[in-house]
């Protein structure tokens, strides 16, 4: 029983483990696009829209 609750503990703090590094990389390529999208509509438009507009 006692091996069974390690192994569990074990199991629980290797899936956060990956579910965390697994976010963590997605949120870094999700914010990079953003960045790329950002710096592009800032390229097509002129700046004194964006400024206009908030």
């Amino acid at each position: 029983m006692r091996k069974e609750k390690e192994l569990s503990k074990s199991f629980l703090s290797q899936f956060t483990f990956f579910f965390g590094l697994h976010f963590i990389s997605n949120f870094s390529s999700f914010s990079i696009s953003c960045s790329a999208l950002c710096k592009l509509l800032n390229q097509k438009s002129n700046i004194s829209f964006f400024n206009s507009n908030f």
